[in-house]
């Protein structure tokens, strides 16, 4: 905010004005006078800061708040001076005194009062000698227009409706925000001319289109367009705007769709000039560009880390747990046998990169735990160690491979084996639509986490037990771009080789697309293996199952 530019329309009002301001030194804005009442209550003095409220010291706006609040209930009047009076009390944890004073020229001007907006319209309509009756049907609206300084999601939009909407007058029934709505629209219109339309940047999208996804990618975009034109008349039914809303929505949603399942096909110039652009609200798509560029580039951070664990290591250990500062985290071990600088350099380059992609925030789409980087130990064998963060609604819960859960849970109903199947098929979208190849699906790469209140003892064979419909992928050791060189062994293993396509047996060829989806698929088929046997099974359910492609 200029300062310069707002204070002389403050100060310049023909009205009684109340400044709040919270910013280090701020008491230097308290220069000029005026002739009418403005007061004047800021964080700190001129030579002081203030803290922004994220550590020990909460904000001087926190507190501000609270603190209003305690009088409209208590007084439900707010005075300025009697809000300061408030404020400097020690116990309300300010780390620097709140300063006040009262610029109006003649001091008997009086004080601001500040109430509730019902109840100055409760007083309003006490004060009115006559009260016009409305009509059925009839009703009066208060259209507000709402701007952020931080883009919001959707459970902040709901959250700011309900404290809009909790003290408003009874007339004003229903706040509609959408203008998100416009603005992600013209977002994925504005990146749309970029990527799609011909005749643009270098390395469009265009060229590596067949002509009827070149026609589709072209619809797409002009039907967004016409969304987004004016509406023909300014004054909309409750239905028209909604319908209006939706179709934007959905316009918009399938464009994005569209990129997002082409970010392989862009060049690095393109991705970088499309992860330049503030593209915040599109969420999904702007992370997705985020990783695909962290795939792209050759060197990355080591987010080395050494967590605290609570047990003693041992080796051929897969899984443990332990703590990163405040954060439980589980770390998946990837066991090395060779001992030569040259493979380990190439090693640990290759484990950066995937502790990079998975420090990069997605969708839960991805199936992926958070990643806060990586680990090396030679005490219990030579090993790397993914780390994870546990994620917020798994904190006391134990992680589980799918593998040991196949010889130990006996029932499991088939819509829940067919929900587990879907969302490893889900993944795999996710995954491969920024180029990124696995190379290791099998069910010992598959982590089910118990469910909250369960019993976590190993003996525990109830399939309700284990939170089978959020599986999380693990096993990334091997993963890599679609576009890099493959860097396998010779392994005749028959366990291993069950997953794998016949064309990577033995001395394997480059690793494809088809290779992993033929290991989903061996994946798919482990699930016949959690016995059907709940009430209500049927030899024809396990046969729809058997034979889902």
């Amino acid at each position: 905010m200029d300062w310069s530019i707002i204070q002389p329309l403050l100060f310049g009002a023909e009205c009684d004005v109340v400044v709040f301001l919270d910013c280090c030194y701020a008491g230097q804005a308290a220069r000029a006078r005026a002739s009418h009442n403005i007061e004047f209550l800021a964080a700190t003095d001129k030579d002081q800061w203030t803290p922004i409220g994220k550590r020990s010291w909460p904000s001087f706006t926190r507190v501000l708040m609270d603190k209003m609040m305690e009088i409209l209930i208590e007084d439900a009047v707010i005075t300025i001076p009697g809000l300061h009076s408030r404020l400097v009390e020690s116990k309300t944890g300010l780390a620097r005194q709140p300063f006040y004073v009262a610029l109006s020229g003649d001091n008997s001007a009086g004080t601001v009062q500040l109430r509730r907006w019902q109840d100055i319209r409760t007083m309003t309509e006490e004060k009115s000698q006559t009260v016009r009756q409305r009509s059925f049907g009839e009703t009066t609206s208060i259209f507000l227009r709402l701007s952020t300084f931080r883009p919001i999601d959707a459970i902040g939009r709901e959250a700011l409706v309900k404290w809009m909407t909790r003290d408003s007058p009874s007339s004003i029934e229903d706040i509609e925000l959408v203008e998100k709505a416009f603005a992600e629209a013209k977002l994925a219109k504005d990146l749309g001319a970029q990527i799609i339309q011909p005749n643009r940047l270098p390395g469009s999208l265009v060229p590596f289109l067949s002509n009827q996804g070149r026609e589709e990618a072209m619809r797409l975009f002009h039907a967004l367009e016409d969304t987004l034109s004016p509406p023909r008349a300014w004054q909309l039914t409750d239905s028209e705007a909604v319908n209006i809303i939706q179709n934007v929505k959905q316009k918009s949603g399938e464009l994005i769709t569209l990129m997002e399942d082409c970010l392989t096909s862009l060049n690095p110039r393109l991705l970088r000039d499309c992860g330049s652009r503030d593209i915040f609200e599109l969420g999904d798509l702007r992370s997705r560009i985020s990783m695909r560029l962290a795939l792209l580039q050759d060197e990355v951070t080591h987010m080395r880390r050494r967590p605290d664990f609570d047990d003693r290591g041992h080796a051929h250990q897969r899984l443990r747990i332990g703590k990163e500062g405040k954060d439980r985290v589980l770390v998946e071990y990837w066991y090395y046998t060779y001992t030569n600088e040259e493979a380990f350099s190439k090693t640990e380059k290759q484990v950066a990169k995937i502790s990079a992609l998975h420090a990069e925030s997605k969708s839960p789409g991805f199936r992926s735990l958070p990643g806060m980087g990586f680990l090396h130990e030679t005490l219990h064998g030579r090993r790397f160690g993914f780390i994870y963060r546990f994620p917020d609604n798994r904190i006391g819960q134990s992680p589980h491979i799918l593998s040991g859960l196949i010889n130990q849970v006996k029932i499991v109903p088939l819509e829940i084996r067919k929900h587990l199947g879907s969302a490893l098929c889900e993944a795999m979208l996710h995954l491969h639509s920024i180029g990124w190849l696995h190379k290791g699906i099998k069910s010992d790469n598959v982590v089910i986490f118990s469910q909250v209140g369960s019993s976590d003892s190993k003996e525990s064979s109830a399939y309700a037990t284990y939170d089978f419909q959020n599986p999380y992928l693990i096993g990334f050791d091997c993963s890599r771009p679609s576009d890099a060189e493959t860097w396998s062994a010779v392994d005749f293993t028959i366990k291993d080789n069950i997953y794998r396509h016949p064309e990577r047996w033995g001395m394997p060829k480059q690793f494809e697309r088809h290779h992993d989806l033929y290991a989903l698929v061996s994946l798919y088929l482990d699930l016949k293996d959690l016995e059907l046997i709940s009430k209500g099974s049927s030899p024809a359910g396990d046969r729809m199952l058997e034979n889902t492609p």
